[in-house]
């Protein structure tokens, strides 16, 4: 009996090994080692937007004390179409991922229709409340809980930067889904900003990536000194067409995130998105270690990131001020 149980414990020791080596190696470890050893799976859902960040992802996860293929298996999704999104969603969910970081909108939509058990973990939702995701900010409720890239003064403090780079803006064409809501409520906090800064607004309704072209002529029509983006998902993959039309008009202009100056646009004001994304694995970490994500509190950033494009700058003639430079977080030159 002692030999035969000294010969168990070794086979079981000598199976181990082996997983950690496939596991260290990247490889995928075979179905049967659930018996053995199972490591928690982090299913991540990825449209990409003009940048990537998943290297804040990775550092936050090590920081947290987890080796990718070491002791969490990470399942990187990366679809280039919106349309893809459910698919590969239902394909996390069969695995089944322990956990689901979804990063855009149409993400966290593509996860939540998968599954009501599996925690979904939001990175970017301009306002997880009214997009629906939230019963409260102190108590997500459900299976999902995350991080909100808008916070309190943030859509005001866009603009009044926007006019300090040139004190001759008196109309700003402001993209906006009005069907929308959480567009229509940044739409209001611009409304109240424009209101004290002495600056008149004019809507540029875009619902379908089609709607750009006539957004665009409309201020042209109606006379727009700049444009203004606010967070808004349609706007993402359309910040190159952005950056173009304004070059060629000579229009200043401000976005939400660095993304647009990237891309050729003036600058950008936000939430650090680096941050948001290595802050994600903060709620992983919870939730593998058995927190409910309804349990886990919504986090509003506290850092946000001023980028300034100088070449874009010279070729609409503007001169960023000084105190709009120490401002900044990041120059492009």
């Amino acid at each position: 009996m002692l030999v035969s149980g000294r010969r168990q414990f070794l086979q079981g020791s000598l199976a181990l090994a082996v997983l950690s080596v496939l596991s260290g190696c990247g490889l995928e470890v075979p179905s049967w080692a659930g018996r053995a050893r199972r490591l928690p799976r982090v299913g991540f859902l990825k449209q990409p937007p003009l940048l990537d960040y998943m290297d804040a992802f990775r550092d936050g996860m090590r920081e947290h004390g987890y080796a990718e293929g070491g002791n969490f298996i990470l399942d990187y999704r990366y679809v280039e179409q919106a349309s893809q999104l459910p698919d590969v969603a239902a394909e996390l969910a069969h695995i089944p991922a322990d956990v689901l970081v979804c990063p855009t909108a149409a993400a966290v939509e593509a996860a939540r229709q998968v599954s009501s058990t599996i925690p979904i973990i939001f990175v970017t939702a301009a306002n997880p409340i009214t997009m629906g995701y939230a019963e409260s900010l102190s108590r997500p409720g459900a299976n999902m809980t995350g991080l909100s890239q808008l916070a309190p003064g943030v859509t005001s403090k866009r603009l009044q930067i926007l006019r300090e780079i040139d004190p001759r803006i008196a109309r700003v064409g402001v993209f906006l889904t009005p069907e929308n809501e959480t567009s229509a409520g940044q739409w209001h906090d611009t409304q109240e900003a424009a209101q004290v800064l002495g600056l008149q607004l004019l809507p540029l309704i875009v619902r379908h990536p089609a709607d750009f072209e006539s957004a665009f002529e409309m201020a042209l029509n109606g006379g727009a000194d700049a444009l203004f983006m606010p967070i808004s998902q349609i706007l993402m993959p359309q910040m190159p067409l952005i950056a173009k039309f304004a070059a060629a008009h000579r229009i200043p202009s401000m976005a939400f995130q660095r993304d647009f100056p990237d891309a050729g646009g003036l600058m950008s004001y936000g939430a650090s998105i680096p941050v948001l994304y290595r802050r994600a694995a903060y709620y992983v970490d919870k939730i593998l270690k058995s927190a409910k994500p309804g349990d886990l509190p919504i986090e509003q950033p506290t850092r946000f990131d001023l980028v300034i494009n100088l070449k874009s700058a010279r070729a609409l003639g503007l001169t960023i001020p000084e105190s709009v430079l120490l401002q900044a977080t990041e120059v492009i030159q």
